[in-house]
């Protein structure tokens, strides 16, 4: 009888130990995740509840990973998307307040583009918003038509001091008396 009791103590111990040691791993993983290691392997073979609580662990542990990436990008293009206009805004303005522009009509286009580019920070940011707000999966972007020509000569206006200043001539001639529409975003 001491003897079958303890064959049972220990046939109970590897059990117990089977079953534990998977448990245990899995915590382990998690604790990983929390701290974004995603380096980990779990026992996934098998067809019991463990195993695939295993599987699903290391599905959940890869589709995080890549959320993770995919956001860090996300924000490093925002934050690109938002320092344009910002430098464009500071450096009219300091050439403006610096008195470097004398004719009322240059000045007069460097106050538009101070205008575009402070209303480019407003749709970013209400772009923004809205993308706070709204379930990613059922995000849509609406596209309306836009007059790319006008498009492309605010990009070479808007370019065209920073050229100079580089000593690089800028040209570019539109199409004459054609409109071409595009959709933008």
């Amino acid at each position: 009888t001491i003897t079958s009791s303890f064959a049972s103590a220990v046939l109970i111990f590897i059990i117990a130990k089977r079953i534990t040691r998977p448990l245990v791993n899995m915590k382990n993983a998690v604790r990983l995740l929390s701290q974004n290691k995603y380096n980990f392997s779990l026992a996934t073979d098998g067809k019991d509840e463990i195993a695939e609580l295993s599987r699903s662990l290391m599905d959940f542990s890869h589709e995080l990973k890549h959320y993770r990436l995919e956001r860090q990008d996300f924000l490093a293009e925002i934050s690109h998307e938002l320092r344009t206009p910002i430098t464009y805004i500071r450096e009219y303005a300091n050439i403006l307040r610096a008195g470097a522009i004398q004719d009322e009509e240059e000045k007069e286009k460097f106050l538009d583009y101070i205008f575009d580019a402070s209303n480019r920070l407003y749709h970013l940011s209400d772009d923004l918003f809205e993308l706070v707000q709204l379930d990613q999966t059922n995000y849509r972007i609406q596209k309306e038509p836009v007059n790319l020509i006008a498009l492309i000569q605010q990009a070479v206006d808007e370019f065209k001091l920073g050229f100079a200043e580089a000593e690089i001539t800028l040209q570019w001639n539109p199409p004459k008396k054609r409109t071409i529409n595009g959709f933008i975003d």
